[in-house]
């Protein structure tokens, strides 16, 4: 087993005997494993501070193994108390908020300081000159991230996963295909674009990311805001250097909320910024056309597409979860992947936990799963209890069914609004253009 300590706000030169205290976390690693004496644990120490970790986090330890090591969740929280007395023993008081354990699959330790380190936010860079519109320097703004989920983790339903599984083939058969069967002839860019399109919540914006996360690629996520801009003409410009940010970074492109990037052109253009919309809706079909990689659009309502799109796009519709979907689901947001494999997930549960039974009373989409285990977690650690029970499920998963009810019978407020503003005209009208304090008041 491998583990690595990461020393956020606490120096090394803090631990006057360094071996005394590794011997005493590979002690404490023994009991965490269940593992015999002689099985060679590593362990490394890193000083340093990490980019996104919480203020309060002085120390940071990633533990690892090539072995299965199952229902870790209890076996972490003992953990974390012996680690205390180990840090006690060596002068360093730490409170348990302090300290974060963390469950990882094996690493290269030093890529994975690395990666952390990449990942920052870089500086703004020089200004540009508006003059002249600079793809290269606009394209730079666009920067793609690592997908932080797989195919593993995404439950859809099988025809859904084969068709998309078919789609991303594209680009994972191009040697045969392309090269060796010679369809560049037919096609010189080989891409894919497809359409998510269904009820929030349901895994579309998941499963782009799982897209990238099965060709090895990072993803690039883009939105309506991305594209417009406040300088007349640009919006089309912008819409070329997203998709030279994508290629140049051979990043899957994923447009979310594509509703308004996809709908119909307008035939009566009267005004300039619907000239500009039209510009930029032709400039799309341009960069579909040559671009060559994967573009995955997300959207809630696909009726309003141009149908020039939509000839180019595989549609994929998501739809609300059944109640066998919902039970995988729930299993695989609270329970690690039955893969043999070391994972992060290591909710400390309750043997009563039941996902079929909340997959069969709850009909929640896939997001609200995700909100209602997050919140039961929640409300156990606040509570400083260290066991998920059933009933913290069942608590979380009612007051979101609460929510959303709440939210069917609420009233539009703005149909009020809209009803005292027109008596108040008429009003103003019948009095001949004259109004009175009182009147004003209202």
């Amino acid at each position: 087993m491998n583990m690595v300590i990461i020393f956020e706000k606490i120096s090394l030169k803090e631990i006057s005997d360094l071996q005394v205290f590794k011997e005493k976390f590979i002690d404490a690693a023994i009991t965490l494993t269940k593992i015999k004496d002689d099985a060679k644990t590593d362990i490394k120490l890193l000083e340093g501070t990490l980019p996104n970790t919480p203020e309060k986090e002085k120390v940071l330890i990633i533990l690892s193994s090539d072995q299965p090591m199952p229902n870790m969740g209890r076996k972490i929280v003992e953990f974390k108390k012996d680690v205390l007395k180990v840090f006690e023993g060596v002068g360093i008081p730490l409170d348990k908020d302090s300290l974060t354990v963390k469950m990882n699959s094996p690493y290269d330790v030093e890529a994975f300081i690395r990666e952390l380190k990449k990942n920052e936010i870089p500086k703004s860079s020089q200004p540009e000159d508006n003059n002249e519109f600079d793809y290269e320097q606009k394209s730079k703004q666009y920067i793609p991230v690592e997908p932080s989920y797989s195919f593993e983790r995404v439950i859809l339903n099988e025809d859904v996963l084969e068709k998309i599984e078919e789609a991303v083939g594209v680009l994972e058969c191009e040697n045969k295909v392309f090269k060796e069967w010679g369809l560049y002839e037919i096609q010189p860019h080989p891409s894919t674009s497809l359409s998510f399109y269904g009820p929030s919540g349901t895994g579309k914006t998941m499963a782009a990311e799982a897209v990238a996360q099965k060709l090895g690629k990072k993803i690039l996520k883009v939105s309506y805001a991305d594209v417009e801009s406040k300088y007349h003409g640009e919006g089309p410009k912008m819409v070329k250097a997203i998709f030279l940010a994508a290629e140049k970074n051979d990043a899957v492109l994923f447009f979310d909320e594509a509703d308004s990037l996809l709908s119909k052109r307008l035939t009566s253009v009267s005004q300039g910024s619907e000239q500009a919309i039209n510009s930029m809706r032709s400039q799309l079909l341009i960069c579909l056309e040559e671009f060559r990689g994967i573009v995955i659009f997300a959207t809630n309502l696909v009726i309003n597409y141009d149908q020039a799109f939509l000839t180019r796009l595989i549609s994929v519709e998501f739809k609300k979860p059944d109640v066998e979907t919902r039970k995988r689901i729930w299993d695989v947001h609270i329970k690690p992947l039955p893969d043999g494999k070391t994972h992060q997930l290591n909710i400390p549960l309750s043997e009563n936990v039941d996902t079929q039974e909340l997959a069969e009373k709850y009909d929640f989409s896939g997001r609200e799963i995700r909100n209602a285990v997050v919140s039961a977690c929640v409300s156990v650690a606040m509570a400083k209890r260290e066991i998920v029970e059933q009933a913290d499920f069942l608590k979380s998963s009612d007051k979101i069914a609460e929510e959303k009810k709440a939210l069917l019978k609420a009233k539009d407020y703005t149909k009020g609004e809209d009803l005292i503003k027109k008596a108040l005209q008429d009003k103003i009208k019948k009095s001949g253009g004259k109004q009175n304090v009182s009147e004003q008041s209202e």
